[in-house]
């Protein structure tokens, strides 16, 4: 039982720092996320898994970068439910 509290608690965190970037972005005026195809955000999907390689080979933290990827994984997750 312990297990499916820290996966839950783990799952809470992350998808929490996704909402909290994706709404740094919204109120920067970044929109329109939805009208893009999802070749274009696994273009960025790639880029991003990019910089999440840089960061780790030079000991950096991978945190953000990690949720950078997540995001655009949810972006193409949701253009192709809506397909």
């Amino acid at each position: 039982m312990r297990e499916i509290v820290r996966i839950n608690l783990a799952i809470d965190q992350f998808a929490s720092a996704m909402r909290e970037k994706m709404m740094g972005q919204y109120f920067k005026g970044k929109r329109g996320w939805e009208g893009e195809d999802s070749s274009f955000f696994l273009g960025r999907l790639d880029n991003e898994r990019d910089e999440l390689n840089t960061a780790w080979e030079n000991g950096e933290s991978v945190y953000g970068e990690c949720v950078d990827v997540a995001l655009f994984a949810m972006m193409i997750a949701n253009q192709e439910r809506a397909e």
